[in-house]
């Protein structure tokens, strides 16, 4: 019997001596007999199911209407319901409808154009914990009527794309226990009101009133009082503060401008709000239009007291970061800033940042990096700086040093020639991948405890470079230098330096051209001493011979797919005790020799696909199917392959026969 391949990252997982993920964290299985599919059969009415239905399925039918003498008495298994997307486009739900359900922990009316919900239609819901009432036609009046006030168990309430205008729920509201999530997205609300927060349950966790339409741009100028009340039929005094205690709020892609934003975030002054998401906004000049501006000190000002310790301002228009706009976020401890039109980052525009340990400026527009834009951070713990897929091209001298803290640093996607100028200790990951460096000189200084660091897609043409990284970085263990068109060694043959300090334990050569390299007979001791490494990558790399591996001893993963090996010496894995996987795959390999596979005593899976293999059917030194499919099945070792990809290309006056057909 075959055994069943992990998947990818638990191998690498175990490769590297990581722990797996805890087991614990899947998701319980239903058993398919307890599952009742009745989707989109035209029902019009619930059909009768088995007491031990634990999930019931009745989406997309032509039910109009249910009762509590819909479902029979004793359904007390019954833990899921869908009644989501009735093709009439309306469902009506009468009084005490699922009472014999008692036992419901989810429930999906969503997706029915016009819902009418009978103010009993909940009763008896004791463990309803998620009820889904999305895109029903809903109006404020689903939360005005007291429709909820029996569903104590409730965690998770689902209003999106509804008729709501106003946020303001009754008293019983706010009776409700157990509530974390209220979802009003894609709703008319246009304002919240200081009342609206007091009938909020006190254990709400997560409120998204994102794609509505809170504008705030008059906000309280009294001048506009009659205008915005006829507007938005607001019921809202004047400047009415709104005081939430959140862990998270979204109000993403509302139609909050530059004033309307200040606005808002002061009506909300003093509110305790742990995780603000306010992605897509219409903040920012950009290039087509200056009418809005950037946001200044005052912008988000009424944040000070409330306690943001996560700010993600993704996805806009900003142009520049002005001074101090971030002033009023003290507590903040990871601000995005990603995909923006960032172009120029002002003098002091992160300071009163003292806690800020995650920023990610990635996907803007910016060209240079200068000290005056970073300087501030200096104050602030910052341990993850992400700057790529931007047009970085130049770093000022020291502009990245004083970032005491600093542990991350991405760089990648951006147009870098060299390493910059800059010296930060405690630098421990360093990604540089997709520039166009060609030389990793001043790597030592600017980081000398790397642990690991991408260099791929980027132009070091010389694999002598690998020792030269070696000699500098004593603690690296994680090393990419793929994509780099290495096809040469300047170092004279054996003259690499003695890396007797290294701990690299990962290293990625793929995409190369290292068989030039060493068919050149150069650098051909290039893995000496790599006695600790684990897992090595050579694929794609014109290779015509395996290079001497011998002392990698430690070795259990090892990747020669897409070169050009025509034959294997029966000692080239000599050494290999350890090697688990090793992918052959897409080479031009007609046999094996039979001592190639009793030498890797330890190997799990093996790639064999897309070789021309000349199969015999006998002979104990031919290399034939049938001794490698014995040899699979008697080793327990997996094929890393498809199985039609592992084929016979020549077989007496067969072709094209996969070796797992072949008889035995």
């Amino acid at each position: 019997m075959r055994r069943r391949l992990l998947p990818l990252p638990m191998i690498l997982w175990a490769l590297l001596g990581c722990a797996t993920p805890d087991p614990s964290l899947k998701r319980t299985a239903v058993d398919p007999a307890t599952i009742a599919n009745h989707l989109a059969q035209g029902l019009t009415a619930v059909p009768s199911v088995s007491r031990a239905t634990a999930v019931l399925l009745l989406s997309f039918n032509r039910i109009r209407s249910v009762s509590q003498a819909s479902f029979p008495e004793g359904l007390g298994a019954l833990r899921r319901l869908s009644l989501g997307g009735q093709l009439t486009r309306s469902l009506q739900i009468g009084g005490r409808s699922f009472t014999n359900a008692p036992n419901l922990t989810s429930l999906d009316l969503g997706g029915n154009g016009q819902l009418v919900l009978h103010r009993e239609a909940f009763a008896g819901l004791g463990e309803l914990e998620s009820l889904f009432l999305d895109s029903n036609g809903l109006d404020e009046g689903v939360l005005e009527s007291g429709l909820f006030r029996s569903l104590l168990s409730l965690r998770s309430l689902v209003l999106t794309g509804n008729r709501i205008r106003r946020l303001s729920p009754d008293s019983s509201f706010r009776n409700l226990p157990s509530l974390r999530s209220l979802d009003l997205k894609l709703n008319r609300i246009s304002e919240l009101c200081g009342s609206d927060s007091d009938a909020l349950p006190p254990g709400l966790s997560k409120l998204d009133l994102s794609s509505n339409r809170l504008s705030y741009n008059q906000w309280p100028s009294s001048s506009s009082s009659s205008s915005s009340s006829s507007s938005n039929s607001s019921v809202c005094p004047l400047g009415s503060a709104v005081n939430l205690t959140l862990e998270e709020l979204d109000i993403s892609l509302n139609p909050l401008n530059l004033q309307g934003a200040e606005n808002f975030f002061r009506a909300i002054a003093g509110s305790r709000i742990q995780r603000l998401i306010f992605r897509h906004t219409v903040l920012g000049r950009n290039f087509g239009f200056r009418n809005l501006g950037d946001p200044d000190s005052r912008t988000f000002a009424g944040l000070g007291g409330s306690d943001v310790r996560s700010f993600d301002l993704s996805r806009g228009f900003i142009f520049r970061l002005n001074p101090g706009v971030f002033s009023g976020l003290p507590r903040a401890e990871s601000l995005s800033l990603a995909f923006h039109k960032i172009n120029r980052i002002g003098k002091g525009a992160f300071l009163g940042l003292a806690r800020l340990r995650t920023l990610n400026l990635s996907h803007n527009l910016l060209g240079e990096i200068y000290q005056e834009g970073l300087e501030s951070l200096r104050a602030s713990p910052l341990q993850h700086l992400d700057l790529k897929s931007n047009h970085i091209g130049a770093v000022e001298d020291e502009a990245f040093s004083g970032l005491r803290s600093l542990r991350t640093l991405d760089l990648g996607d951006n147009a870098l020639s060299r390493i910059p100028r800059s010296r930060i200790p405690g630098l421990e990951h360093l990604l540089l991948g997709q520039n166009r460096i060609g030389s990793s000189y001043g790597i030592q200084h600017f980081s000398p405890g790397l642990i690991s660091l991408d260099l791929s897609s980027n132009r070091l043409r010389d694999l002598g470079e690998l020792g030269s990284l070696m000699q500098q970085l004593h603690s690296l263990r994680f090393l990419k230098l793929s994509r780099n068109g290495i096809d040469r060694c300047l170092a004279n043959p054996g003259a690499l330096p003695p890396l007797s300090h290294t701990q690299l334990l990962s290293l990625d050569l793929s995409r190369n051209s290292l068989g030039e390299a060493w068919a050149a007979g150069s650098c051909l001791d290039a893995f000496r001493q790599l006695s600790l490494l684990r897992v090595l990558n050579l694929g794609s790399n014109r290779l015509s011979a395996v290079p001497d591996l011998q002392d990698l001893s430690s070795l259990r993963s090892l990747d020669l797919s897409g070169n050009s090996l025509r034959t294997l010496p029966r000692s080239v894995f000599r050494g290999l005790g350890s090697l688990e996987f090793l992918s052959l795959t897409d080479n031009c390999l007609s046999t094996l020799p039979p001592s190639l596979l009793p030498s890797l005593p330890a190997l799990r899976g093996l790639g064999l696909g897309g070789n021309p293999f000349v199969c015999g059917c006998g002979g104990a030194g031919d290399g034939s199917a049938t001794r490698l499919t014995r040899w699979f099945v008697d080793n327990n070792v997996t094929s890393l392959d498809l199985p039609e990809t592992v084929s016979c290309a020549s077989l007496v006056d067969l072709e094209e026969v996969s070796i797992d057909s072949l008889p035995w």
